[in-house]
């Protein structure tokens, strides 16, 4: 695996991790006032700067990184949408293609951005995934495996 491929993993990951913190400023301080809301936006906000974390330990190609990396993108496949939960995560980009109320949708966003409804009153029933996080982990995974077979095994 091609180490620029995942170097630019690292920086979708980093700016997508600043763009998600850097959005929550712009919320104001009122909404935290309730700590069911606050403790949902801290998990958000630690998704963030983990995203960022994610970037920086991967562009010096740590297992750490890569690791880290790998959670962050399984987290940003999925968009759930049932009568019961609305799910979307991603940070840095996002490209996908769902399918709601029997009709095939694509999405593409440059940024970061999240939501979670409990229950879901707004959007429509369906399924989507993001491309791009299934390019993404697939890269980490083949990058991982190429430079776990190249490093000597411990007997």
């Amino acid at each position: 695996m091609n180490k620029n491929v995942i170097r630019a993993i690292a920086i979708v990951e980093m700016i997508g991790g600043i763009v998600g913190v850097a959005t929550f400023f712009f919320l104001g301080i009122k909404v935290f006032s309730n700590i069911l809301i606050a403790s949902i936006l801290s998990f958000f906000i630690a998704l963030y700067i983990l995203s960022f974390l994610a970037g920086l330990w991967l562009w010096k190609f740590s297992r750490r990184g890569i690791i880290l990396s790998v959670i962050m993108q399984l987290l940003q496949i999925p968009i759930i949408s049932f009568s019961s939960l609305y799910y979307k995560f991603f940070s840095g980009l996002n490209v996908s293609l769902g399918f709601f109320q029997s009709k095939l949708s694509f999405y593409f966003n440059l940024g970061s951005s999240w939501e979670l409804n409990i229950p879901n009153t707004d959007e429509p029933s369906g399924f989507g995934l993001n491309i791009v996080a299934i390019i993404f982990l697939i890269c980490l995974l083949k990058f991982k495996k190429a430079i776990s077979s190249s490093q000597p095994s411990k007997a």
